[in-house]
């Protein structure tokens, strides 16, 4: 009805030829609290309550359970939908019964409801995970931690993409740990000390397969020398989609050698590049393969020993002093 306006839509996988839609992983920031959770329950008994059985939910649920099964395996976990995400009496019920089964931590994705679980979480003494923003300061006794996932950073992302013009259609902008603004995990001052080094160790692993910027240059400056070979022109706008393109399938990439190479063998026959000019490459990808990889690891390093130092976590190697005075986080890089 409108063609010549552009719509966004946050949280959704809608695209159109005028639509976009921009997405906080939030699956990201819940598999950790998941994996904080195992670590911490004393009885290997963690929970779960939502009230709607919404998408984002579905996937937040499943990650936090992954999470939770992969730090400790032998832990039951036990998941309520209520249908309701502001009834705090009926949350407050459900927390209840979980209590009694054993539960000493519960993940909440509720909205007003989230009241009832912590009272019932504080009357028993045991501890809940929120998430979307961070609730420690509204009950420290009681919230251990909060998987974040600020969506609001979806809308500001469509607007920087729109004011610089690098905003495009038919697209899903998808942010999850590489950026600790949007999505992370906050863990409060009495989670033990080893507890959090090890959800910082699981960070730089998730966010590994996100920020692949040596691939991502091999692949691109790949893709264009066989061009070249070939004697194939692309003007200027074709090497900004193959750059886009690129930049997307190296999300994920697997983690074995030469898997560039895959990617550049489909991007080549994506722009009419005869996809046998791999062959060019093939001598000397072992090569490469050792240098890039390389740059993949420096680069990630080089991210979490900023967001570390950011947080007062880079000590150098003669202090073990640690202030338990601060709320800390555990961030994406």
């Amino acid at each position: 009805e409108f063609p010549k306006i552009k719509f966004v839509n946050t949280q959704t996988n809608l695209t159109g030829d005028n639509l976009s839609s921009y997405q906080v992983k939030q699956e990201e920031s819940a598999w950790l609290a998941g994996a904080a959770a195992g670590l911490l329950t004393k009885t290997n008994v963690v929970s779960h309550i939502s009230g709607a059985r919404v998408g984002p939910g579905l996937l937040g649920r499943a990650a936090f359970a992954d999470g939770l099964k992969y730090t400790n395996p032998e832990a039951t976990f036990l998941t309520t939908f209520t249908g309701d995400q502001e009834n705090a009496a009926l949350a407050k019920s459900v927390a209840q019964a979980q209590i009694n089964a054993g539960s000493d931590m519960i993940f909440t994705m509720l909205n007003k409801a989230r009241s009832g679980v912590t009272e019932a979480a504080r009357e028993n003494g045991v501890y809940q995970f929120a998430n979307v923003r961070d609730y420690y300061a509204d009950a420290p006794d009681v919230f251990i931690g909060s998987a974040i996932s600020d969506a609001s950073l979806t809308v500001y992302g469509a607007i920087k993409d729109l004011t610089e013009g690098t905003w495009k259609p038919n697209t899903v902008k998808k942010i999850g740990l590489e950026n600790p603004d949007a999505v992370r995990l906050a863990l409060s001052p009495f989670v033990p000390q080893d507890v959090k080094d090890k959800i910082v160790a699981f960070v730089l692993p998730l966010g590994y397969s996100f920020n692949l910027d040596g691939s991502m240059m091999y692949m691109t400056f790949a893709s264009l020398a066989i061009a070249q070979a070939y004697g194939i022109q692309l003007d200027l706008g074709t090497q900004l989609v193959m750059l886009l393109v690129l930049m997307l399938t190296s999300k994920g990439i697997a983690g074995v050698p030469r898997a560039s190479l895959v990617v550049v063998l489909a991007t080549c026959a994506m722009f009419n590049i005869p996809p046998e000019g791999v062959a060019l490459i093939l001598p000397i990808d072992h090569f490469c393969d050792m240098f890039r990889s390389a740059t993949n690891v420096v680069g990630n390093a080089l991210a979490t020993s900023v967001v570390s130092k950011w947080e007062g976590e880079l000590h150098d190697g003669h202090s073990h002093h640690h202030d338990h005075g601060h709320h800390d986080h555990a961030h994406g890089a």
